[in-house]
């Protein structure tokens, strides 16, 4: 039996779901990365490391290609959540039963 068989579904259709479940990580992603940048460019400045305006320029050729395996495990995991991949699915029967 398929997994999407028994995922679940909150929204009218299993790909209305995926597509929110898609929106939410990305949005858990970009805030908890916003509040790390946010409080790691106030300790550099505070500490005189890293003067105003320092991190506004893009990376240059060699800084992207380091940072490649991330961005490609990040779209991973946002691309798994739109195929139904997720948590979205339920505990087996036999999961279940040690709850009865």
């Amino acid at each position: 039996m398929n997994d999407r068989d028994h995922e679940q579904q909150f929204l009218s259709t299993p790909e209305s779901d995926r597509l929110m479940a898609f929106s939410m990580a990305l949005a858990t992603e970009l805030w908890v990365t916003r509040a790390r940048l946010h409080r790691l460019e106030g300790k550099l400045q505070a500490s005189m490391h890293l003067p105003d305006g320092a991190l506004d320029d893009a990376p240059d050729d060699a800084e992207r290609a380091a940072m490649q395996p991330d961005l490609e495990r990040f779209v991973s995991g946002l691309m798994a959540t739109l195929k139904g991949e997720q948590a979205s699915v339920p505990a087996s029967d036999d999961i279940l039963q040690r709850f009865v």
